[in-house]
């Protein structure tokens, strides 16, 4: 069928290492099943063959830990071997001012 041989991209993927959980991760029960690595090759395995690129997407890390997560992320994208393609990383929105803002997004836009 056309449906099985299509290929996707998903704009909205989630990855962690549990070694470094975003903080609404941590010690809370309810979400205990899902407070383990979300790695590439685990979403890989999960989107199927199907999936042709993906898209990050930032998951409320600590504003201590934004510009790991944006490092981190942009040398995934870099690396041509998995599907990851580009990145909507986290910036201080809220805990910032309009200068921090607008420094952070010159800063990471490539």
């Amino acid at each position: 069928s056309v449906h099985q041989s299509m290929k996707f991209i998903d704009t909205h993927v989630h990855l962690w290492s549990a070694a470094k959980l975003p903080p609404w991760l941590i010690g809370d029960a309810s979400v205990a099943p899902i407070a383990r690595d979300r790695s590439i090759p685990d979403y890989q395995s999960d989107a199927g063959a199907g999936l042709a690129r993906c898209v990050y997407m930032e998951v409320d890390v600590s504003p201590e830990d934004r510009e790991r997560e944006a490092t981190e992320v942009i040398l995934l994208c870099k690396d041509a071997s998995n599907p990851l393609c580009g990145a909507v990383i986290g910036a201080p929105v809220v805990d910032g001012s309009v200068a921090d803002f607008t420094a952070w997004v010159q800063r990471w836009s490539a």
